[in-house]
């Protein structure tokens, strides 16, 4: 993915995830997904079988990326 973040994405990001509690879930608009995120760990899992848009799914987990978040596996949790 050639794509890369704006500051104000990363920003916008780091701001959402102050207003999500632990084991709280954002409902991504546009793509039909679901992201919770465990903030003890700074992990995230993601639920997106209804998925519309994987594109926009990769550029979150990009951002969360350089946030320093990590995609916790579905059996791990």
């Amino acid at each position: 993915m050639d794509w890369e973040p704006r500051p104000f994405d990363i920003e916008w990001t780091r701001q959402l995830l102050s207003k999500i509690k632990e084991g709280g879930t954002w409902g991504q608009p546009g793509s039909a997904s679901s992201f919770t995120f465990y903030h003890s760990k700074k992990e995230f899992t993601v639920e997106d079988s209804q998925c519309t848009n994987q594109d926009m799914v990769n550029k979150t987990k990009k951002v969360l990326g350089i946030l320093g978040w990590e995609e916790r596996r579905q059996d791990a949790v």
